[in-house]
């Protein structure tokens, strides 16, 4: 398991991400198709080992959810 404060930044950073990109979005409400947070995911995959990886994949579905819920107000 990788250092909970990893997870942590990795979390932050992931919705913090997030938070831009909808700040980028060039109409109002329509969905984002250009979606970087996941470039984090692929990133923080690519730089740790395998054995490590569902963690960093159920950190990303939490902050995916944060994402949803913060940002357009689907329900969890």
């Amino acid at each position: 398991m990788p250092a909970l404060w990893k997870l942590a930044i990795f979390f932050a950073a992931y919705v913090a991400t997030g938070t831009l990109c909808d700040g980028l979005s060039l109409i109002p409400g329509v969905a984002i198709i250009f979606w970087p947070p996941v470039g984090i995911l692929v990133g923080m995959l690519l730089l740790n080992d395998r054995r490590t990886w569902p963690w960093w994949i159920i950190a990303g579905g939490a902050a995916e959810l944060t994402c949803n819920a913060l940002l357009w107000g689907n329900p969890i």
